[in-house]
């Protein structure tokens, strides 16, 4: 292979850097992963990121991902305490306050919280002999010229020569800004500004809780700027998000959490609440704008620069799709350097676009449903949220149409599936109920 005895460096040691330098390792003679913050003790959130206090959710298809970077990644897991489920009979999902059907969807998730789950991934990456960690480091620009990247530029004066750099540092990535500075080109961005806020925290959970569900979701919708979930995870725990859109006030403690619980569709989350005690402080954070840079458009790129993760696209979290496409995108990544490094940099972000590309036409098209949220909408835009309105309410009566939703919504199947003759007949010619032999014939 072209590139077996060569070194990579990966900027970012959250998820999407830690399993990008895993796939490295696999073609690479040594890796190494720059990571600004010290990396905390297992189970423990990293301090400088404040999305890990959040709550997170594996969707199936970045289950299926990691099990494929991970041949025995299940045991490993659920050994630690996480939950294995299936999405259909797991818990409650509330489409404009009406629950999807109990049934078994052959969807299975892996329910945790985020430090755990990001700890272990941590333990296993790290555990290969060929990577080498630089904690409490920060990247300051590229070396190279708008030719090639030769390497990075650590602190002020140590370089760091490499074959190839992956840029893994989130949605605040000065990649653009280190690009144009080579006399390179930075990408477009597109943006959706959804002003959001999230709070999350921890609370007992006893088997009993949610009529022993393990999961309960409500899941955003025009009708209301409020939105709310439950996860249960490791250490008997549930962890609660709640949501608003559009600068929504939210709760600072609990007991006005309790209050907001009271809003929401259903009263699952309030009786939940109110029946046990929490066992970590209220967490909060905002989230102004889902984020796209299109580094799959650029004409003129250094060779050695590769781009991953909330680097590449910044996914409104309330979707919970970030970690998933992440793993996909490894897989990609896998699947590219198994070809050679020639063209890499093209045949990467092309792939990982056309994976960003599901989730990000599901998180924009749900976004630009609630008025007053800020981005183009499109008369194809228009019509997709008029299908989707009517595919959810087809879907909360319907388990046909629901495991199909919830394929899509898993990225686990392409939106086409949703178009298919059987789903479209189900959509717009629901089944009536039958009538009883009485009712057949007064009708007659």
């Amino acid at each position: 292979m072209e590139n077996a005895s060569k070194h990579a460096v990966v900027l970012g040691g959250s998820i999407a850097g830690l399993l990008t330098a895993h796939v490295l390792t696999r073609h690479f003679e040594r890796v190494t992963l720059v990571e600004r913050d010290l990396f905390p003790a297992p189970g423990e959130p990293r301090k400088g990121v404040p999305q890990s206090w959040q709550l997170h959710g594996l969707l199936a298809g970045g289950r299926r991902a990691l099990e494929g970077l991970f041949p025995d990644f299940a045991a490993g897991i659920l050994a630690r305490g996480a939950h294995d489920v299936d999405v259909g009979t797991c818990g409650k999902f509330l489409l404009a306050g009406e629950p999807l059907p109990h049934h078994e969807t052959g969807l299975r998730c892996f329910v945790t919280s985020r430090p755990m789950l990001e700890g272990y991934l941590r333990e296993r990456v790290l555990s290969a002999t060929n990577i080498e960690v630089r904690q409490g480091c920060v990247a300051h620009g590229l070396v190279g010229d708008r030719r090639t990247v030769q390497g990075v530029l650590l602190g002020q004066h140590e370089t760091l020569a490499a074959d190839l750099v992956v840029d893994a540092t989130g949605r605040g990535s000065r990649l653009p800004e280190w690009l144009t500075q080579l006399g390179a080109q930075a990408p477009e961005e597109e943006r959706v500004t959804v002003n959001l806020h999230y709070t999350s925290f921890y609370v007992r959970r006893d088997p009993a809780h949610l009529n022993g569900d393990r999961i309960w979701i409500d899941n955003p919708h025009p009708s209301s700027r409020r939105a709310g979930a439950a996860l249960a995870v490791e250490g008997d725990r549930f962890v609660v998000g709640l949501t608003g859109y559009l600068n929504e006030p939210m709760p600072k403690d609990y007991a006005s959490a309790l209050e907001f619980t009271k809003t929401l569709r259903g009263s699952a989350l309030y009786e939940l609440l109110r029946s046990t005690e929490p066992v970590s402080e209220l967490r909060a954070m905002r989230y102004a704008a889902s984020q796209r840079r299109r580094y799959e458009r650029l004409r003129r790129v250094p060779r050695g620069i590769l781009v991953a993760g909330d680097a590449l696209c910044s996914f409104n979290a309330v979707y919970g799709q970030g970690m998933t496409v992440a793993a996909r995108e490894a897989l990609a990544l896998d699947d590219c350097l198994r070809a050679g490094t020639r063209n890499l940099y093209a045949r990467f972000q092309r792939a990982a676009a056309k994976l960003v590309d599901v989730p990000w036409s599901i998180v924009v098209g749900g976004d630009l449903a609630f008025h007053g949220v800020e981005g183009k909408r499109t008369l194809a835009t228009r019509a997709m949220n008029s299908f989707m309105d009517r595919l959810t309410r087809a879907a909360v009566s319907d388990a046909e149409v629901s495991r199909a939703f919830l394929s899509v919504m898993h990225l686990c199947a392409s939106p086409s599936s949703l178009f298919s003759p059987g789903i479209l007949r189900r959509v717009f010619l629901p089944a009536r109920p039958a009538l009883s032999v009485g009712a057949e014939q007064a009708a007659e």
